[in-house]
């Protein structure tokens, strides 16, 4: 008697490394953003004043302040909320079967953009204990590391109308999208870059982290309706 040969075969990663820090990672991360954004804001209230500062100028002043209790829920729920819209939302783009083709690298961006929002908590409460803490370098760490993480998922991205450069040419061509977006992540990495300036020398101040980003916004459009098909 012969055995039947079993032609069911288990699904196993061909690369267990890569399965782990390009799948199981970003979503550990994820997860525990939201726990620690919670757990910071509740076990720091007794160590803040009062009053603290939630706005700094373009200076790196403080400017603006408010209650401890109302900076303990708004990280925690920026932080849930931001999460929830952007791993969820994609799911009913009409053009989700493009989302799905660069689905992995869009869930590390998310955790990286929770991450960035969890960076800011952090300085929030440095700043507020009483701690040295340089605002500007510190500042232009995080939005580096955004910029990085954006420019990985520009260059990755297809067409969709939930996350990218979403200029009316881009959206109605997928080779313009594609244009636009390797133009796009090159800009970003630049971005990322030029914010090492004010982390190595804080005296140059905000306006290199928010100015590149600003222009190269301005340049991508730009570019898009340039390399529009008439």
């Amino acid at each position: 008697m012969i055995a039947k040969k079993n032609n069911k075969q288990k699904i196993i990663p061909k690369n267990y490394t890569t399965h782990f820090f390009v799948y199981v990672l970003p979503r550990f991360f994820i997860i525990l953003f939201i726990l620690l954004s919670i757990a910071f804001a509740y076990f720091s209230l007794p160590y803040l004043p009062n009053k603290i500062a939630t706005h700094w100028n373009i200076n790196g002043v403080a400017d603006g302040f408010g209650n401890k209790e109302d900076f303990a829920l708004f990280f925690p729920a920026l932080i849930i909320i931001v999460g929830t819209l952007l791993y969820f939302l994609p799911k009913y783009d009409p053009l989700v079967e493009n989302i799905k083709k660069f689905w992995d690298i869009y869930v590390i961006f998310v955790s990286a953009v929770l991450g960035f929002f969890f960076n800011l908590q952090l300085f929030v409460l440095i700043y507020n204990m009483g701690y040295p803490i340089n605002t500007t370098s510190f500042l232009a760490g995080s939005f580096a590391g955004l910029y990085f993480w954006t420019a990985v998922l520009l260059f990755n991205s297809k067409r969709n109308y939930i996350i990218g450069v979403k200029t009316p040419w881009a959206l109605s061509d997928d080779e313009n999208w594609k244009k636009t977006h390797n133009l796009g992540g090159k800009l970003f990495l630049i971005c990322a870059a030029i914010c090492i300036i004010p982390i190595l020398f804080p005296e140059f101040g905000i306006i290199l982290i928010i100015a590149p980003i600003l222009i190269s916004t301005v340049i991508l459009f730009a570019y898009s309706f340039l390399i529009r098909k008439k």
